[in-house]
């Protein structure tokens, strides 16, 4: 058997030209500039930060700097889609608000990455610092259950109202993060 036969079919495909292909040293070196430099993400012209959006002050806008923020943002845009079906909606509005709560999380100084997500210990953190009503704690804590739950139904409060909750909590994480 030739070395192609012995390859999954997965592994033939196109090859890059040598040209674009870099060599491992090459890449060590690039890792440890990199690796090197220390970078302020609030700085306003930081020229290690070479991609993001600038704001009209000159200063790097507010996804750039934090990624989660701009996922949040497309989340709360698709779960008040109406084309989509309420189960979707519901799912995107929950993860809308807990990448919220984790953001807030992280803004508070505790470490998410040991965590395994999804978690009632990050909304144990983030719900009082948002200083939610306790409607919307509850609301929140119900929904998360439900997702963990991989129920076919749909929670009983209306899909409507959680898309507002999520924009509620969208707007108190970004002035708690201190981008309001």
């Amino acid at each position: 058997m030739d070395e192609r036969e012995s390859r999954p079919r997965w592994s033939i495909g196109i090859r890059r030209p040598r040209s674009l292909r870099r060599e491992p040293a090459a890449m060590n070196s690039q890792a440890g500039s990199i690796a090197e430099a220390t970078v302020d993400a609030t700085e306003p012209h930081s020229p290690a930060l070479t991609k993001g959006r600038m704001t009209a002050n000159g200063r790097r806008s507010l996804d750039s700097i934090r990624p989660r923020v701009l996922g949040c943002k497309d989340l709360l845009r698709d779960a008040k889609n109406e084309s989509l079906s309420p189960h979707t909606r519901y799912r995107l509005a929950l993860e809308c608000m807990y990448l919220c709560c984790v953001e807030v999380v992280e803004a508070e100084g505790v470490t998410v990455d040991d965590i395994a997500h999804p978690s009632f210990k990050i909304l144990d953190v983030a719900i009082p610092a948002l200083q939610l009503p306790d409607r919307d704690s509850v609301t929140v804590d119900l929904l998360l259950y439900w997702s963990q739950r991989s129920s076919p139904f749909v929670p009983a409060v209306p899909v409507t109202d959680v898309c507002d909750l999520a924009e509620r909590i969208y707007d108190a994480m970004l002035c708690r993060i201190g981008f309001v």
